[in-house]
């Protein structure tokens, strides 16, 4: 499925392909999820939100935060006086993360902030 927008200058793909499913923002998002160069795991940010988490955690959630404040400045919410408010406050962080593992017989989850 793809959705456009006159708002967003790019369109939004969700699609299921080779066991994935791909939320993508533009066509090259698109193409780059099922053909990387590098894979988000080998990525620094993404070993730094599973520090976050402080343990041996399986990462199973990870939300950049940069990705997000790009995508509301390109749209018209970008120059919004509240937006400009909170992504002071935004820019500072580096992904949200949240993991889980197995501890006996219980399974325990964690969820941490990467800050740049």
């Amino acid at each position: 499925m793809t959705f456009r927008t006159p708002d967003l200058p790019e369109p939004i793909h969700l699609f299921q392909r080779d066991g994935k499913v791909v939320l993508a923002y533009g066509d090259a998002a698109a193409q780059d999820a099922l053909d990387p160069a590098e894979t988000l795991a080998e990525s620094s940010a993404y070993a730094e939100a599973e520090d976050a988490l402080g343990g041996d955690y399986a990462l199973s959630f990870y939300l950049a935060v940069d990705p997000v404040l790009q995508l509301v400045d390109s749209t018209g919410a970008g120059s919004d006086e509240q937006w400009q408010h909170v992504k002071a406050y935004l820019e500072p962080l580096g992904a949200l993360a949240g993991g889980a593992k197995k501890d006996g017989d219980k399974l325990r989850s964690a969820f941490g902030i990467s800050v740049k």
